[in-house]
């Protein structure tokens, strides 16, 4: 088993995929610094050594995009494309939860599962001013989907038609 695992690590395959997903990881990282220290810098978040919290300026920031995106689902044509946030936040962090809930209700997202959220338009900016709260990042998923089976009832939701695209 030992060698099995030697040779799978020294192949050229499995090396190349391990510095791919570093250099992914690292560069993910470094955006995520320019992020908040943008954030930072505009007011929006306070830095406190390595913990990040947002302030008024950010909710009032955090609010418009949640507006912004409600807007969105009255006036863009739909891609046939659907965004989902899928989130796991510990018990812990019971009031962060709920406000991430109620941030996605109020920008019209449905409740397609306890945790799992979907939207039938672009939504990133929203999904990652959400991630920007330090003790959410990791408990906090954002996807897109180009198919989701029988979404006849998620169409009607939202008032999609099948031309709608």
């Amino acid at each position: 088993g030992g060698d099995l695992l030697i040779g799978f690590l020294s192949s050229a395959r499995s090396t190349r995929l391990m510095y791919k997903v570093a250099h992914e990881r690292a560069r993910r990282r470094y955006y995520t610094r320019l992020a908040a220290e943008r954030l930072a810098s505009e007011g929006y978040i306070r830095r406190n050594g390595d913990v990040l919290s947002i302030n008024a300026a950010g909710r009032r920031l955090l609010n418009q995009t949640v507006a912004d995106v409600h807007a969105t689902l009255r006036k863009k044509k739909w891609d046939g494309k659907w965004r989902i946030v899928a989130f796991d936040i510990p018990e812990r962090l019971r009031e962060s939860r709920n406000t991430v809930r109620a941030i996605l209700k109020r920008a019209g997202f449905a409740k397609l599962q306890h945790s799992v959220w979907i939207f039938p338009h672009e939504c990133e900016e929203l999904a990652q001013l959400i991630k920007e709260d330090p003790q959410l990042s990791r408990h906090v998923l954002y996807g897109v989907l180009d198919k989701i089976g029988n979404d006849a009832e998620l169409r009607r939701t939202f008032s999609l038609k099948s031309g709608n695209r």
